[in-house]
This record gives structure tokens, C-alpha cells and sequence, in this order.
């Protein structure tokens, strides 16, 4: 039987996934959008958030879904970018990237 305290964290990883998939179609959205940097500012910084919720509380995520997050990242990295934005995708490949590694 899993522990209550493990079945807490498993629950909210959940949500800290449930989140990040939400946020991840606006994001791709915003690729196009470069009007709009505050925006992506705000969301590359919830994504951070959120995947580092997620990792720090499950298992390692389905590969799938890495694939999606990472293509995501590293695809918004080429585009010209204000600090804060590079500096939470940065962050945010930076956390995927350990958390794969054997």
C-alpha cells in the first residue's frame, strides 16, 4: 500500500502535469506571437515552475511526454527572447535534462 504521504506527492505531481500540458499548446501559440513577451515571460516561468513541481514529486515522465516538453523548450530557445524568458527555458531544460540522465 502506498504511504499517505506518498500518495499526497503522487497527486500533486499530477496536477503539476495536468498544468504544464495545459500550458503548453499557449506556449507553442506564443512561438508565433513575438508581440507578446511579457506573456511569454509569464508562461515560460509557470512552465518552470510546474515541471519542477512535477519532477521533484514522480517517477520519471513517460518519454512521450519529455519529447513534447523538450521539443517545446528548446524550439522557443532559438527565438529571440527577453532574459527572464531564456533564463526560465534555460532553467526549465536544464531540470528535464537531469532528471532523464541515469
Amino acid at each position: 500500500a502506498m504511504s499517505s504521504a506518498s500518495a499526497a506527492s503522487d497527486s500533486r505531481a499530477q496536477a503539476a502535469r495536468a498544468h504544464l500540458e495545459a500550458l503548453l499548446p499557449a506556449m507553442a501559440a506564443e512561438e508565433s506571437g513575438a508581440e507578446a513577451p511579457r506573456r511569454l515571460e509569464l508562461l515560460s516561468g509557470l512552465a518552470t515552475a510546474f515541471l519542477a513541481a512535477m519532477l521533484e514529486r514522480s517517477e520519471a515522465p513517460p518519454l512521450a511526454f519529455v519529447r513534447r516538453v523538450y521539443g517545446l523548450l528548446s524550439g522557443a530557445l532559438v527565438r529571440p527572447l527577453s532574459r527572464e524568458s531564456r533564463r526560465n527555458l534555460e532553467e526549465a531544460l536544464l531540470l528535464l535534462l537531469q532528471r532523464m540522465l541515469p
